[in-house]
C-alpha cells in the first residue's frame, strides 16, 4: 500500500497469498485485492517535511490480530519525483545499502506487536 500527499495519490496490491506457482500472479503484486484502508498524508513547509498516517484494520489484511510478541516482516517507503524527468528520490524505513528497493525481502525491517 503506498500514498502520497495528494489524496488521489494512493496504489494498493498484496503478494505471496498465491501458493500456486503456476498462477500468473504467484510472486508478483495483485492489484485486484482492494481493501480497506485510510491515508493522511501533511506537508509542513516551513519544517521542509511530510508525515503520513496509514491505517489498515486486521479484517482488511484477512488475518487475526496478532499476540503480543508477534513479529512480522515488512517496510515503508516514499518515492519522490519532483517532476517528469527529475531524478527520484527513495526513502525506506528500513535500508539496505545494497538495495533501493522497498520489495526486496532483504531490506525488511521487523515489526513487533505488542
Amino acid at each position: 500500500m503506498t500514498g502520497g500527499v495528494a489524496k488521489t495519490a494512493r496504489y494498493d496490491a498484496r503478494r505471496g497469498f498465491i501458493e500456486d506457482a503456476i498462477d500468473p500472479r504467484f510472486n508478483r503484486d495483485d492489484p485486484a485485492w482492494n481493501p480497506v484502508w485510510n491515508y493522511d498524508a501533511g506537508v509542513a513547509a516551513k519544517r521542509e517535511s511530510w508525515s503520513a498516517l496509514l491505517t489498515i484494520p486486521f479484517e482488511s489484511l484477512e488475518v487475526a490480530p496478532p499476540g503480543s510478541g508477534t513479529e512480522w516482516k515488512g517496510n515503508f517507503g516514499r518515492l519522490h519525483q519532483a517532476r517528469p524527468g527529475a531524478p527520484r528520490e527513495v526513502s525506506l524505513w528500513s535500508a539496505n545499502p545494497d538495495t533501493t528497493a522497498i520489495e526486496d525481502r532483504q531490506a525488511f525491517g521487523r515489526l513487533v506487536f505488542e
